[in-house]
């Protein structure tokens, strides 16, 4: 019998491994990746048909949580590319986590109305 992979015991980037050796015995792997993680949330407004830039590019992000506040108006989000209101979406009230798999493109929001929005980005510090 090869090695063989028996279990991910957590679901993301520390993901430890275990396997099961030719000779019976576990191992377990664990990532190389050792830097801190750094949360940057934070609350804001966005005024009606205005695109902004609400985090830049970040190879080392690890998470989004983006949140729609407005009981009314939609929110647009644009990865890499200013949001638009025939692209994606939150609906009123809506939320999302990006968590095993995150963008790390720049990220823009758009609203058709004045609204209040949160954005939370985690990433790692090399």
């Amino acid at each position: 019998m090869a090695n063989e992979r028996i279990a991910t015991l957590v679901p993301d980037q520390f993901a430890s491994t275990l396997t099961r050796l030719d000779d019976g015995a576990m191992k377990s792997r664990k990532p190389t990746k050792t830097g801190a993680i750094v949360a940057s949330p934070f609350n804001g407004s966005l005024n009606a048909n205005q695109n902004i830039l609400v985090a830049a590019a970040n190879k080392n992000r690890k998470a989004l949580l983006i949140q729609n506040l407005d009981a009314t108006a939609n929110l647009y989000i644009g990865f890499g590319i200013f949001a638009d209101v025939n692209g994606f979406f939150l609906g009123a009230k809506g939320i999302m986590l990006l968590d095993v798999v995150c963008p790390t493109d720049a990220v823009y929001l758009l609203a058709t109305a004045n609204i209040q929005f949160f954005f939370g980005e985690m990433s790692q510090t090399a």
